[in-house]
């Protein structure tokens, strides 16, 4: 009874290590508040394999990982800390032009799912935290007026264009895992 105990144990913690959640926790968009950093002293959970996620638009999951990503949030921003914007050509839509597209990657009935939520422009590195909303992400999976909750875990990476038929550079940054505040 004791080693069942022990396996059973050591599956939760695997289980949380590697999605940041229980297994009672796998629900329609997570808002698990217990993070990686709080639960093991500063020990951060792995990225997940992006051949796992289900990425809606262009599947990005074999896009070559070139560039870090740093992630801040503020009162009203996000801070995207990377160099990939300032590297990839660029492209004219609507008479802006674009170089990649940011991401955000949620858990939906226990899968991981990116989807697209803005534009990058030529070394953008912030956009504001309401761009992380279902009226930016238009899928029909997330509600329109879907908001990610405080606590909740979420996933950001940036890539070359990717969204609206157009490309450019098959690369993307490595996926940074946040709790929204």
């Amino acid at each position: 009874m004791m080693h069942h105990k022990a396996i059973s144990t050591a599956a939760c913690l695997l289980a949380f290590i590697l999605t940041g959640c229980s297994t009672n926790d796998l629900r329609v968009l997570s808002t698990s508040t217990r993070t990686p950093e709080d639960a093991r002293g500063g020990v951060v959970a792995p990225a997940p394999d992006t051949m796992h996620v289900v990425w809606h638009g262009r599947d990005i999951g074999d896009f070559q990982e070139k560039y870090d990503l740093a992630v801040d949030l503020t009162a009203s921003r996000i801070i995207y800390k990377q160099a990939a914007t300032s590297k990839w050509p660029a492209k004219g839509i609507n008479g802006v032009k674009v170089v990649g597209n940011f991401w955000v990657i949620m858990e939906i009935e226990g899968e991981l799912h990116g989807f697209t939520h803005e534009w990058a422009r030529p070394g953008q590195q912030i956009k504001n935290k309401s761009s992380v909303a279902g009226d930016h992400i238009k899928h029909a999976l997330v509600p329109r007026d879907w908001k990610p909750a405080p606590g909740q875990v979420l996933w950001f990476c940036v890539s070359g264009l990717a969204r609206g038929g157009l490309s450019n550079a098959p690369e993307r940054t490595k996926l940074v895992r946040v709790v929204w505040k």
